[in-house]
Formats: structure tokens, sequence, C-alpha cells
């Protein structure tokens, strides 16, 4: 008798654990209804990140990473990218692409992206009947670091209108070295947790872990880190957004079949406006020098960015 009481006692407790648990999951899925009908309210815009760093001999400097300008019809018109290899900072390393004035077009179910100051297009996007990015051809004819890159991917997604997996044709080059890591077609797989945040992409030459502070929200956020060029350019045409539905601590970058991260960004100091979009973070990498970043939305007051290359000034006028 006392033996079944005690099974019976083991069957309630497990049957509380697991309804507890479901009540949690339950909540955290409303929790990410809730976040994303936020973000359709609202209708923020990124228009521009920034970054406030000091060189060597401590000078303050600024850097405008991100601009976006509109059409009358709301589409991205004109873009400058400056996007580094890791680091993301003037101060530490090279660029990986840099883009001072693009003219963006849209034709039929493609966006070009074309260098005004070069006259050569640099990337092109292919979209389905959802406006999801399919197809995308990278090239930048080699002005970065005497890198020549050209990179075809192809893109898919889950049930939940997640990106799932980007199979990669991607060909590098350094003059007089020869072809180098990266030529080849890999497989990017992406996962994510059950509220939708991306927790672990899978890239050719190691992987990316994503971690969060799951007491805070918000319902934008401009990153730092780089998964590929093509990946960043299509998150700053809005044409393809990674989830961060929580408040974003850490990115960290393992190899291959090992436990040691080799790279790491870190954020800390967070602000946000009062639709929740991240506007402020202090950002480090591998404990490099902080650099702090800012983020320029227009949530329906018409902001526009007068100058192709405004100064930390101009831009912070922006910035709500």
């Amino acid at each position: 008798m006392k033996s079944i009481l005690r099974l019976l006692a083991f069957v309630g407790i497990a049957v509380s654990g697991f309804t507890s648990c479901k009540k949690s999951i339950n909540q955290q899925e409303d929790q990410r209804g809730t976040v994303a009908s936020i973000s359709s309210v609202n209708g923020c815009k990124a228009i521009g990140l920034g970054v406030a760093v000091k060189d060597s001999p401590g000078d303050a400097m600024w850097e405008n990473l991100l601009l976006k300008w509109f059409d009358s019809q709301g589409k991205i018109e004109h873009l400058k990218a400056d996007i580094y290899w890791f680091y993301q900072s003037p101060t530490i390393n090279s660029r990986a692409f840099v883009l001072d004035y693009g003219e963006v077009t849209h034709v039929n179910d493609e966006v070009h992206v074309r260098d005004v100051l070069y006259n050569e297009e640099v990337f092109k996007v292919k979209l389905d009947d959802q406006k999801r990015p399919v197809i995308s051809w990278f090239d930048h004819h080699g002005r970065s670091q005497s890198t020549f890159r050209y990179d075809t991917s192809y893109y898919f997604y889950n049930s939940d209108n997640q990106l799932e997996s980007v199979i990669v044709h991607r060909r590098d080059f350094i003059g007089g070295f020869g072809y180098i890591g990266g030529a080849g077609i890999f497989n990017m797989r992406f996962q994510y947790d059950p509220v939708g945040n991306l927790v672990e992409a899978n890239v050719p030459d190691g992987m990316f872990q994503f971690r969060y502070d799951y007491t805070r929200t918000n319902t934008g956020m401009v990153s730092n880190y780089l998964i590929s060029v093509p990946i960043k350019l299509l998150e700053y045409l809005d044409l393809l957004k990674l989830n961060h539905h929580h408040q974003l601590h850490d990115v960290i970058w393992r190899p291959p079949q090992s436990g040691y991260f080799v790279l790491y960004w870190d954020y800390s100091n967070i602000e946000t406006n009062p639709f929740g979009q991240v506007t402020r973070y202090d950002g480090t990498t591998n404990g490099s020098p902080i650099s702090t970043y800012y983020t320029a939305w227009d949530c329906g007051g018409n902001q526009t960015i007068q100058s192709k290359n405004p100064s930390q000034e101009e831009f912070m006028r922006l910035v709500h």
C-alpha cells in the first residue's frame, strides 16, 4: 500500500512538473507573439548604425557602418555599408566589404545593389512569392584588401518561416597566394529556441552560438557580428531578419570539433527607445577596447539623413 502511495505521489510530481514546464513554454510563445505584434504596430525602421571608438593614440573616432535612404513608397533607395571581418571596428581589422554609396533598385522579384562610385553591381537578390530571399549573388570586384570574393547563396526556410539553411557556392582569392579556405560549396544550418530566438548557426568553418538575457525583450537590434557578408547585406536591406526576440547578450564562434571559443561579441550597457528598439550598446570582441554602437530609428517621424556620410553630431540627432 505504501509503495502504491509513493508511486502515485511521484506521478503527481512529474505531472505537476510537466504542466509547469508546458506553462512556461506557452508563456514564452505568448511573449513571442506579443513582441512580433508590437514590432508590426510601431513600424520603426533602422536607418543607420554608427560606432564611436578610440584609436591607438586614444583619439575619438566615428564611423558610419550603415546608412539607409528610402523612396516615397518606403523602399530602400540608397545604401551605405561598412562591414568588417570580425571586430566591426575601424581600429582593429580590415574591411570585408565597403559600399560608400549604393543604388538599390527593385525589379519584379529581384533587388539589385549598384556601387554608384564604381558603376558596378555588387549584389543581387531573387525573392519568392513571400518576398523572402531565395538566391543571392555577391561580387565586390576585389576592392577590399586585394581579396576577390564571389558568393552565390541559396536560402531555405522552415515551417515557422525562419531561415533554416543556406547552400553557399563561394570562391575566395588573395592576389599572389591563390585560393584560400572558403572556396567550395558549403551548407549553413540555423537553429532556434522555443520562442524563436536564433541560438545556433553552423557555418563552414565552425559554429556561432547566441546567448540571451531572457528577462528582457526588444523588438529590434542592429547587431555587429558577421556570419557572412551576403547575410549581413540581406539584413541591412531589410530582406532577412535573424530573430533576437530577447536581449542578445553575447555571440560566440567556435571552430569545428572544439570546446574552446575563438571569437566572441559581447553586448552591455544597452539602451532602448520607447518602442523597445535598441538605440545604444557597448560592444567588445575578445576583450578589445570597448566601442559604443548607436542605431538611428525612424518610428514614424519621417527622419531623414541629410549627408551621405554624416558626422557623429548629425547622426546622434536621429537617435531616439
